[in-house]
């Protein structure tokens, strides 16, 4: 809905990712000036989707889908976009692979280098997503939502 207090919201929420950009500018300079850039991969995530409804502290689609920019010189292709889906503990795993070891074990998740290095479009069938205030104050103890996600529900 279209008024004064969502434009607020919304000034807020840009003025935060105008604050990571610079950020993220500012970390990439420190691995140029290091001269890192070409041994480095980046992996930006985001926490959850903006702050507004049925996004940020939900299991729907807008809740479900982070921000995710890899930045790799040399071995990930500028500008590509991929629809895979992945999830947070793929995370772990990715980088561990990326630094030439093949074991993951003990590790839960998955790595998608293959994702990051154009050699695949595809990483899991499904994804998993929760969200609860257990734990979280004045939250309830009772409050939980589950999810599955599939190409046909993404």
């Amino acid at each position: 809905m279209d008024t004064a207090e969502t434009r607020k919201h919304l000034v807020n929420y840009f003025t935060e990712t105008q604050y990571l950009d610079d950020s993220a500018g500012d970390v990439i300079a420190l691995i140029d000036r290091l001269g890192m850039r070409d041994k480095t991969l980046l992996i930006f995530v985001s926490e959850q989707g903006m702050a507004m409804p049925f996004a940020k502290w939900t299991c729907y689609d807008q809740g479900l889908q982070a921000a995710f920019v890899a930045k790799w010189p040399g071995k990930i292709a500028p500008e590509s976009i991929s629809d895979a889906m992945i999830e947070y503990v793929d995370v772990v795993p990715t980088f561990v692979e990326a630094a030439g070891s093949t074991s993951t074990s003990g590790l839960d998740g998955k790595s998608f280098l293959s994702v990051l290095l154009g050699q695949r479009n595809h990483h899991k069938d499904y994804v998993y997503a929760l969200q609860t205030t257990r734990g979280i104050t004045n939250g309830s103890e009772h409050y939980g939502i589950r999810s599955i996600r599939f190409e046909k529900c993404k």
